[in-house]
């Protein structure tokens, strides 16, 4: 068992929905539900230096030279967060570019760390990003897991109660518990994106190894 923790996620998510999305959530995911997936573009936007990976700031994007949104050369790298060449594109197309980042970040970051999701892997979501579901058909695409929601509140809390339950009386598979609790089904995975996704996942470590290594830390 492991955690992740990330400093920039929902925060940079609400800047996206206020400068880019008139203050909407729902103009936020008519972007997400309808921009097109460009499997030559890559990018993320770190405004807050990142806990993981350690370090990284500002933003970066690199897209191929046959992609029909973007004129620039390969793997074009900007670390400044006020002159980057991502910014310099649609807003529709910078919404979903550094959505898109954060969760193929993500999806990087368990698998190096050791977890193997199996055709049977469920991914539980909880908190305030929670209810909207367009995010989460994304996450479920780009992380190639169904997500279930809890159907109540307090996730962390109740998560907390079961890992103590389990503990004192020596429960071996979270498993026997979680499955006690029921859950909505949210989003099945749409496998021919997830095939997208997984060729685009490995761009963005390819570029963000390079980014990391331009501030001495290379993952």
């Amino acid at each position: 068992m492991f955690i992740i923790c990330y400093k920039n996620g929902s925060l940079v998510r609400e800047e996206l929905k206020e400068k880019y999305c008139e203050g909407e959530w729902e103009k936020y995911n008519e972007i997400i539900a309808t921009q097109a997936v460009d499997p030559h573009l890559v990018g993320n936007y770190m405004p807050q230096p990142e806990t993981c990976p350690a370090g990284l700031i500002g933003s970066f994007c690199s897209t191929d030279p046959e992609s029909s949104l973007f004129s620039h050369p390969p793997t074009t790298i900007v670390r400044t967060v006020t002159e980057s060449s991502l910014f310099s594109h649609p807003p529709t197309t910078v919404v979903r570019t550094v959505t898109e980042g954060q969760f193929l970040s993500k999806r990087h970051d368990i698998t190096a760390a050791g977890f193997a999701p199996s055709p049977n892997t469920r991914l539980i979501v909880a908190g305030g990003g929670s209810v909207n579901n367009t995010l989460l058909t994304l996450i479920s695409n780009v992380f190639g897991m169904d997500v279930y929601r809890a159907s109540s509140g307090n996730a962390a809390a109740r998560g907390g109660a079961l890992l103590a339950y389990a503990g004192v009386n020596g429960v071996n598979k979270m498993e026997e518990l979680v499955s006690r609790h029921e859950f909505e089904l949210v989003s099945k995975t749409d496998l021919k994106l997830y095939e997208t996704y997984c060729g685009m996942r490995a761009n963005y470590v390819d570029l963000q190894k390079q980014c990391l290594k331009n501030v001495g830390r290379v993952r």
